[in-house]
């Protein structure tokens, strides 16, 4: 993806994409997000949807990307944290 697109997207939602920019060793967000352009409105809508419930619900651990990614034509959005 650009690097304009992945900063809007690290700074519109800080808390889900803390780990971005760390080193390998910490986490796969290190290199950054491995897809093309048109999974951004998704991936966006996506971590409105998560934060918007994250906020409204307590005491409910915040959600971090662990990797976004693209295989095999789709989207592979892996995280920690959360409920069930």
């Amino acid at each position: 993806m650009k690097t304009e697109l992945e900063q809007k997207l690290v700074q519109k939602y800080p808390k889900i994409f803390i780990n971005y920019g760390k080193s390998p060793q910490e986490s796969c967000m290190a290199f950054g997000f491995e897809h093309r352009d048109g999974w951004y409105l998704l991936i966006d809508m996506l971590c409105a949807s998560i934060q918007f419930y994250l906020d409204q619900t307590p005491n409910i651990p915040q959600v971090h990307a662990d990797q976004v990614k693209e295989k095999f034509g789709s989207l592979r959005f892996y995280f920690s944290g959360g409920d069930d």
